[in-house]
């Protein structure tokens, strides 16, 4: 009775009719009736009731009217008529189970089931009320199938709005729905919205509603009420963190993204991921105890989760998929900062790079205590003391910033003041720069008018440089902007690049600082800074538009990339430059050449599979990318790109960033004259964009196509990646020389072993296309299963193998040593008992030693505790002594010592895989 009553209580609509008490309530053993004066008021099954009651909260709501009650057992009826009995036991995690609930509902029994459905809603005193009813019923008693019924019946309400004059739906059916669709499937939430007009409940009401359940019962809704706030567009009235960090800790990513419809909340959320970063990791342990406080099933899921690489990679994803800038995560990117400082370092102390980095360093960490604590402890790991002090006089930093043996190596030294430091410094450069520009100016005058091909490069160590008649100038003022647009106003073809400083700070702007023009015979190095405080705009846009006139071609690499930065720099020269019509990009030819350098190699390599050739052999695989490699292709060695990570706002120049800086610049022209020939008679100009696709038979898939003639499996070499060490330890049963990647080894690791020797690659997943980038195309076979078992049976048929008795068990699963001792049971018997007394004793004895168990190779000393004279142990420990007794033969492995010897493993290995 009290259920009823809080029924009625919560329903206007109700209690307006029948009042708040009820006349009689009659309560049998499957009904409960509740009568008025006017009649039977409803008629509720007992099981609903005490399962309502179960509920607690909101057990009002699970009330089911006789009609639908009925309706249940007709539809159950009709179901039974169409699908078998054994399969309506099936679980509700069969995948099959929604299919057979879509036959019944395709089946005769659909209509009669939407027929019952149509009659309710027009006999229905309150339809929107009924559909909540309906809805529930099938949420509890039918989960297995009840998305099918549950659409079912919001469907033929939406017709039944359509085909009478239906009224508006209450607040309290509309507030009602919102706690139903709990258990609908939340592809249902649109047509729900739609039915009940669910945009239309004032916000407060939703709000209220919302607030409750997160209140009551938060880890339950949670994520419902995420959906809630989303569709009907409430984020305004609740906090994003409080909302979406327990949904990060469930995974529900898609979930969050939806929810963050607008930039502001996404910027808002990001910051608040950012906050976690912070340098202590106080945030997230304190985050991950309140989650576990508050949602104990989070504890699994949430550890994972919030780690500083996990939230570092979700703001990356937020930051790219919401469009913002850098500056709404200040953590990420201290941190980044952090990682580049950290590879300089490396890359000075460890590789031993020549670059001096002192003043970028200087300017990155100086208003930053993290960023100077994290450089002075990187100085001290790699006991650079003199060089820290440099940098400590320069930066000044607090004492307790710095790392003990620091401190005490500068209280201990004398070292001058930062004033006096810094003045020197400054003057000396200024000079020097002076003294470079100068210079440069005179060279300016004595340079000739352009050739009509460029000179090819010159080989300097290994890469390509510049040829001796090529000359450098730098450009700095007017006269030698003038100077430089003689020259070049003359050539038919010019190069273009641009340098900017290296991104330590993501935060702070990169401007361009230098910009390199070539001709065949010449290079120029354009200062932006100094030539845009020394020239006029008009100055500049005279310059732009008498050298890049539209019959000279413009010839660079990854140009749209230079034309942006050069744009922010300087939009007078940047954005007639990047006007200029007749552009020539290198990059696209270089996916081109790629594409058919691909294909040609694939064809060899398939030729020499179809005739049971080896695959040849290389001693390296090329690390090159970008404009290094297109060189490497074409003029068979790479670009020295050491400089290409420094600091270009520094005056003047080293040398060898002057060389480097004309060279990235001057290389494009030799470039585009054997590129121009390689693409004959199709323009340079008029390559596309976008790459064809390889030919099917030169995809990763196919690039090994199946082999048509049988092939012994003694003959088949091959390299097995990380993913496959399952499948490669099955091929070493079968005999297959197989080397088994190991845990901490990569795919360039693999590609080197395949070049190397000549091997055949089994890879899985992604790494076969980075494989494939970095081997010849046919040295890869992307393989598909996805168990050992299956991988192996689909490697057997695509290679044909042949498999003997004898190559059975011929290699060792461990080292893939195809070499075993021959030990008698007694022989075995004798070491094992030495090895188990630890009896040392010199005394050696000679045993044979057989390739693959069949062929005799040569015959070595091993001493009476089993260690051969190469050192290798037997692991005749692990041998019981009932097998001496069974076994006729023993195998010991020559490289690892690992015993074999036949035994039902072997039966068992055949029967399994059909051998």
């Amino acid at each position: 009775k009290q259920w009823y009553q809080r029924r009625v209580r919560d329903d206007k609509s109700v209690s307006s009719l029948i009042g708040d008490e009820p006349s009689k309530l009659d309560v049998t053993e499957k009904r409960v009736t509740v009568e008025v004066e006017g009649g039977v008021a409803g008629r509720y099954s007992v099981s609903s009731v005490n399962q309502a009651a179960a509920v607690g909260d909101g057990g009002d709501m699970w009330d089911i009217p006789a009609e639908t009650v009925s309706l249940t057992s007709q539809k159950h009826g009709d179901i039974k008529k169409y699908i078998p009995k054994e399969k309506l036991r099936r679980k509700r995690s069969d995948p099959e189970w929604n299919q057979y609930m879509e036959k019944c509902m395709l089946s005769g029994a659909r209509g009669k089931i939407l027929n019952s459905f149509r009659q309710c809603y027009r006999e229905a005193f309150d339809a929107y009320r009924l559909c909540c009813d309906m809805l529930i019923t099938f949420g509890i008693t039918h989960a297995s199938g009840r998305t099918v019924f549950q659409r079912a019946a919001l469907d033929e309400i939406r017709l039944w709005k359509q085909d009478t004059v239906a009224p508006r739906p209450s607040i309290s059916n509309q507030i009602k729905a919102l706690d139903v669709s709990y258990l609908c499937n939340s592809s249902l939430f649109p047509t729900l919205r739609d039915v009940f007009e669910l945009d239309t409940v004032p916000p407060h009401e939703a709000v209220m509603f919302v607030q409750d359940k997160l209140d009551h019962k938060r880890t339950k809704y949670i994520k419902h009420m995420a959906l809630i706030i989303t569709e009907l567009k409430l984020q305004e009235y609740f906090d994003t963190a409080e909302m979406l960090l327990p949904l990060l800790g469930m995974d529900k990513l898609m979930t969050i993204e939806a929810y963050l419809c607008e930039k502001s909340l996404a910027t808002t959320f990001v910051r608040t991921l950012d906050e976690l970063l912070e340098p202590s990791g106080e945030r997230i342990s304190s985050l991950l105890e309140h989650l576990h406080t508050e949602f104990d099933y989070l504890e699994q899921t949430a550890q994972f989760k919030f780690t500083p690489e996990q939230i570092t990679t979700l703001i990356k994803r937020m930051l790219k998929l919401y469009g913002l800038e850098g500056g709404a995560a200040p953590n990420l990117a201290l941190s980044k900062t952090v990682s580049n400082l950290k590879a300089i370092l490396f890359c000075r102390y460890r590789k031993g790079a020549t670059e001096d980095w002192t003043h970028t360093l200087i300017t990155t960490v100086k208003d930053s205590e993290v960023l100077q604590h994290a450089l002075f402890a990187e100085l001290v790991m790699y006991q650079d003391f003199e060089y820290a002090a440099l940098l400590y006089q320069h930066v000044q930093p607090k004492l307790n910033i710095l790392p003990e043996e620091l401190q005490r190596y500068i209280s201990s030294a004398n070292l001058p003041t930062l004033n006096e430091n810094v003045s020197a410094v400054s003057e000396d450069t200024e000079h020097k720069a002076e003294q470079s520009f100068q210079s440069g100016d005179k060279t300016l005058k004595t340079i000739s008018r352009v050739a009509a091909v460029p000179t090819d490069p010159v080989i300097n160590n290994g890469y390509v440089d510049l040829p001796p008649n090529v000359t450098v100038s730098d450009v700095s003022s007017p006269t030698s902007l003038q100077v430089c647009k003689d020259a070049l106003s003359a050539a038919s073809v010019i190069g273009l690049d641009s340098e900017w400083r290296a991104l330590l700070d993501p935060l702070k702007p990169t401007p361009v600082a230098l910009v390199q023009l070539s001709s065949p015979d010449a290079c120029f190095l354009l200062d932006i800074a100094r030539i845009m405080e020394s020239c006029s705009d008009d100055m500049l846009t005279q310059f732009v538009e008498e050298v890049f006139t539209d019959d000279a071609i413009l010839v660079g690499y990854s140009l749209l990339q230079d034309f942006t930065k050069l744009s922010e720099t300087c939009p007078v020269m940047g954005s007639k430059i990047a006007s200029h019509v007749n552009v020539v990009d290198l990059a696209i030819a270089h996916k081109h050449l790629t594409r058919a350098e691909r294909i040609r190699r694939s064809h060899e390599i398939r030729e020499l599979v179809s005739e049971g050739k080896p695959l040849p052999q290389s001693d390296s695989v090329s690390k090159e990318t970008g404009l290094a490699r297109l060189c490497e292709m074409v003029f068979s060695h790479p670009l020295d790109k050491t400089c290409q990570v420094s600091d270009w706002t520094r005056r003047p120049l080293y040398p060898e960033q002057r060389t480097y800086a004309a060279l990235d610049a001057y290389i494009l022209l030799p470039l585009y004259y054997k590129l121009t020939q390689t693409f004959h008679p199709t323009p340079l100009q008029d390559l596309t964009t976008e790459v064809s696709e390889i030919p099917e038979e030169c995809k990763v898939v196919s690039y090994i196509p199946a082999f048509t003639q049988a092939t012994p499996s003694y003959m088949l070499r091959v390299v097995v990646d990380v993913p496959c060490q399952g499948l490669g330890k099955k091929l070493r049963h079968l005999g297959v020389d197989c080397v088994i990647l190991e845990n901490t080894q990569s795919v360039d690791d693999a590609a080197k072993i395949s070049l190397a020797e000549g091997r055949i690659i089994l890879s899985r997943d992604g790494n076969s296309d980075k494989l494939v980038k970095l081997t010849d195309p046919g040295r890869v076979y992307k393989v598909r299963g996805s168990n050992a078992t299956d991988q192996l049976a689909e490697i057997r048929q695509h290679f044909n193998l042949v498999v003997e008795e004898d190559d059975l068990f011929s290699r060792c699963a461990i080292c893939n040593c195809a070499y075993f001792l021959m030990l008698e049971p007694g022989q075995a018997q004798a070491l094992k008992a030495a090895q188990e007394a630890y009896n040392c004793s010199t005394v050696e004895q000679m045993y044979d030693v057989y390739e693959r168990r069949k062929s005799l190779v040569e015959t070595i000393s091993v001493t009476s505790d089993g260690v051969t004279q190469y050192g290798v142990r037997l692991q005749l420990d692990k041998v019981k002594l009932k097998k001496f007794t069974e076994t006729k033969t023993f195998w010991g492995c020559y490289d690892c010592g690992k015993m074999y010897w036949d035994g039902c493993h072997i039966r068992n290995f055949k029967e399994k895989h059909n051998l």
